[in-house]
C-alpha cells in the first residue's frame, strides 16, 4: 500500500491556518520540524509518550515553540521518568499506568490563551 506523504511546514505554507490540531499517534514531535509558523496562533497538540518516551525530545520541541515566540502550556500532568530520561508508563508489576499521552498548546506571545474548556472543544 503507497501513501503520500506532507510536511507540516508544506501544510503550513499551502493552506496559511491559524489554529493547528495535532493528533498524530507519535510524529507530534515533527512539530520541531517547522521553520515557519506564519500565522499561526494556537497549537493544540496530543503528545504520545508511547511513541515519545524520551524526554529530550519532548524538551526540544517544546525549547522549540518557545524559540517561535509561543507560549507552552501543558494540561495535565507528565509522567515521570526513568534515570535514562525515558517517560515511566508502567507500574512495578508492568501494567499499563492511566494515561500515555499528555495535551499541550501553545499559542503566540500577545495572544490570550484558551482557558480548559476552549482547550476541550478543539478536542472532539
Amino acid at each position: 500500500l503507497e501513501v503520500d506523504c506532507v510536511q507540516l511546514q508544506d501544510l503550513i505554507d499551502e493552506y496559511s491556518p491559524s489554529v493547528v490540531k495535532i493528533d498524530a499517534e507519535g510524529a507530534e514531535r515533527f512539530v520541531q520540524d517547522i521553520r515557519d509558523f506564519r500565522q499561526i496562533r494556537l497549537l493544540v497538540v496530543e503528545w504520545d509518550w508511547t511513541h515519545n518516551r524520551c524526554l529530550h525530545d519532548w524538551q526540544n520541541t517544546e525549547s522549540h515553540l518557545t524559540h517561535h515566540n509561543f507560549i507552552v502550556k501543558v494540561k495535565g500532568h507528565m509522567p515521570a521518568f526513568d534515570e535514562h530520561g525515558n517517560a515511566v508508563l508502567t507500574d512495578a508489576r508492568g501494567k499499563k499506568r492511566g494515561k500515555t499521552g499528555m495535551i499541550f498548546t501553545a499559542h503566540r506571545k500577545g495572544e490570550e490563551p484558551l482557558s480548559s474548556d476552549e482547550v476541550d472543544s478543539y478536542l472532539f
